[in-house]
């Protein structure tokens, strides 16, 4: 019977918590096909988060000081976990009942299991499922064929949401940047590293999005850019030309997310910057007129 360690990261998570984690121990087979060890890193919230977690049979840690992001509190629960596989849940993220059995019932020499999802808006409820499509429901890659694909921000890959994510107790080192404290790009990139790995195509997991979501804070969006860019150009020797795409794609990824906030200039700074491309080219003609009208009609940004 494999031991499933399981990380969730809060603060100020009183909210959502509760709801992240009954669908943990909502999981089918548990006891019977897997046990599970829960642990949960406060960055000391300044709500009822902790008080909600004594409902719970979780394993809970706080930091000394709030750090500013998931990342020092993911690093510390890697160092507690015991389990044979370890996967993450975000604080207000919502697992499927099936998530850990499914993801447990592929396992054959690959160390990384991911699957699809479901975004849901809190506020207009609308739905959107992120999924590859495979006849038998199961994609498998190749050693590194994860690895170029995210090097080169190429998003038709397998999918790697953080929340999907279930790794080997042999990748538990891997740690992530606490620079920052809030960037998983460059760890996704060195767990896929020489790796092999599943995905599982269905959604097993549900995202709960709104504007205060972390992917459009302009902190975050700036120390991703930092950290990704980084992260890709430590690989230039090996792979020069595939970080160049990467990092052309980094920059229009930068600069979707300045045009879809309002913020033209600066979308216009990274276009320059991104692989010349014909929507490329019309986004950055629509950031001096239209740009209203590209967002009501089309996804521009995440």
């Amino acid at each position: 019977m494999y031991l499933i360690s399981v990380i969730v990261c809060t603060y100020n998570s009183e909210k959502t918590i509760n709801r992240a984690l009954a669908s943990v121990f909502a999981q089918v087979g548990i006891h019977h096909e897997f046990e599970l060890q829960v642990i949960v890193v406060d960055d000391c919230s300044h709500d009822k988060t902790i008080d909600a977690l004594k409902q719970f049979p979780v394993e809970v840690y706080t930091n000394e000081k709030n750090s500013g992001g998931p990342n020092k509190g993911r690093n510390l629960a890697l160092s507690c976990a015991k389990g044979d596989y370890i996967t993450f849940i975000d604080h207000d993220d919502e697992w499927l009942h099936d998530k850990i059995k499914s993801q447990l019932g592929v396992i054959n020499n690959e160390k990384i299991i991911t699957s699809g999802y479901l975004d849901i808006d809190i506020h207009t409820h609308k739905k959107r499922t992120i999924q590859n499509h495979a006849a038998s429901g199961v994609l498998y890659y190749a050693e590194d064929a994860t690895f170029l694909a995210k090097l080169t921000r190429n998003k038709q890959s397998q999918k790697t949401y953080f929340g999907s994510i279930m790794i080997h107790k042999d990748l538990k080192h891997i740690l992530f940047e606490e620079e920052f404290g809030m960037v998983d790009f460059d760890w996704v990139l060195r767990i896929f590293k020489n790796q092999a790995s599943v995905e599982i195509t269905k959604p097993l997991f549900i995202r709960y999005v709104d504007g205060a979501n972390l992917s459009l804070n302009e902190r975050y969006r700036l120390n991703d850019f930092l950290i990704s860019s980084k992260s890709i150009g430590s690989y230039m020797a090996q792979y020069p030309q595939q970080c160049k795409i990467g990092l052309k794609r980094l920059s229009g990824s930068m600069a979707r997310y300045y045009y879809l906030v309002g913020k033209t200039s600066e979308a216009r700074k990274y276009f320059l910057k991104a692989n010349f491309s014909l929507v490329n080219v019309l986004y950055f003609l629509t950031s001096f007129w239209g740009r209203r009208y590209v967002i009501k009609r089309f996804k521009v940004f995440g």
